[in-house]
């Protein structure tokens, strides 16, 4: 489960247990990692993470920050951000930044979809993606990665006119086939 917009990334890890005879569930969570560190007194705000498990069984955790100095929304200074588990998800690295601010732009976001897509066919097999976009009308892109995570580039930013383009998600079709 991941927070809303305005607040921190918390991912939890809840281990379930089923009691045949009672027929009880009970549950017990606990969080695997909160960035950044002090959301809840407004030390910024993160939002939209996107969690994949790759074969090499490396989990990634991406998601936008706050980087404003009041850590307010109306003062949003986004850009991206990952950790990763090599571990099944017990502990996540630290954060580190992995799509920066770009000149002219106040901010670029993860979109709101939630998930990456990895490519199954074609040219690209094996890459990992994400929507992005740089505020609201400013352009749509796609953050990929070929080692899973290790390094990210970006597609060539596009604008829809006539829409704002916010908030993108990604699909890819089985021959390999991305689509925003």
């Amino acid at each position: 489960p991941v927070s809303s917009d305005g607040n921190g990334v918390r991912l939890v890890h809840c281990f379930i247990d089923f009691d045949l005879e009672t027929g009880e569930i009970t549950t017990t969570p606990y969080s695997v990692f909160e960035q950044p560190q002090g959301w809840e007194n407004n030390a910024g705000s993160a939002m939209h993470c996107h969690l994949i498990a790759l074969p090499s069984g490396k989990i990634l955790a991406v998601y936008n920050v706050n980087n404003s100095e009041s850590g307010l929304i109306s003062d949003d200074r986004r850009s991206i951000y990952q950790q990763e588990s090599t571990d099944g998800g017990a502990t996540f690295s630290g954060r580190r930044e992995i799509i920066p601010l770009r000149n002219g732009t106040d901010r670029v976001v993860t979109g709101s979809g939630g998930d990456f897509v990895r490519i199954h066919a074609g040219d690209y097999v094996g890459r990992i993606a994400f929507p992005m976009y740089e505020g609201v009308g400013s352009g749509i892109s796609v953050a990929f990665s070929d080692d899973d995570g290790t390094t990210w580039a970006e597609s060539e930013r596009f604008t829809t006119p006539g829409y704002n383009g916010a908030e993108p998600s990604l699909a890819v079709l089985s021959d390999g086939t991305l689509y925003m």
